[in-house]
């Protein structure tokens, strides 16, 4: 009598766990109506990650094999900290590579013709130039206002980096949005990049201290191809990327199962 209830308790657990198996449990429902089980919860996910997971080895193995063919070896901790410090408005991870294969392939390239291109459509410039911006920024207010009546007397920023013992930040930019719109040739700050603005200073103010800005010089493509390529780079990169992967895929057979 014993055994048959112990048997009887493993029937049913048995079939417990078999309903449980064969009756995938349910993850979405609304109104007491079942919307998805497990089972098909975890198929869709596959489904959706598995091709982004396979098309993202694919992409990064042609482009680094590319890489490896142009003599780019792999980038140690360091050559991924100055890409990374190069570009910091890409948000680079550092542990991923492919920025870094990507920007050596592109600068392969006779790059002069998109560049000039960008430039006129995005800015209508039909010849590539940026101003080159000073800036620096303190807490201590003195040091503030002397910086900026230094620079405002026309003395070299270089004397005056040296003589306050302070270090310039550089940047480089075509909007000059910082200076008031009675200061600027063009209220739009974006058309016209013209000598007018060099010299001019702006000491801006906010809860972390003081900014000193300063417009240095008006640099043009030809002066340094390499700063303008810098910038396409960084607001151009998965379109770069893409026309890339799309060029080397052709040069491959891949197959996604």
């Amino acid at each position: 009598m014993l055994l048959l209830t112990v048997l009887l308790l493993i029937s049913l657990v048995f079939n417990i766990w078999l309903i449980n198996t064969i009756t995938p449990k349910t993850v979405l429902s609304i109104d007491n109506k079942g919307i998805i089980n497990e089972q098909e919860l975890l198929k869709s996910l596959e489904k959706k990650y598995k091709f982004h997971e396979l098309n993202y080895q694919a992409n990064s193995y042609i482009i680094e094999k590319e890489a490896h063919i142009n003599n780019f070896s792999s980038p140690n901790k360091t050559e991924l900290k100055k890409i990374n410090k190069k570009f910091p408005e890409m948000n680079i991870k550092k542990s991923n590579k492919q920025p870094y294969y990507v920007y050596h392939l592109f600068n392969l390239q006779n790059n002069d013709s998109i560049i000039k291109k960008y430039f006129k459509d995005k800015y209508q410039l039909e010849d590539p130039k940026m101003y080159q911006v000073l800036v620096y920024q303190t807490s201590n207010h003195n040091l503030a206002t002397k910086l900026q009546k230094e620079l405002e007397s026309g003395k070299n920023a270089k004397i005056v980096e040296k003589d306050l013992k302070i270090n310039f930040e550089k940047t480089n930019t075509v909007h000059l949005d910082f200076l008031p719109s009675s200061t600027s040739n063009d209220n739009s700050h974006t058309l016209e990049i013209d000598d007018s603005n060099i010299g001019k200073v702006v000491h801006l103010m906010n809860d972390d201290g003081m900014t000193i800005i300063y417009v240095s010089k008006i640099v043009n493509y030809a002066q340094n191809p390499k700063l303008f390529r810098d910038m396409y780079f960084a607001n151009n990169y998965q379109t770069i990327k893409s026309n890339l992967i799309n060029k080397l895929s052709s040069k491959h057979e891949i197959i996604i199962q």
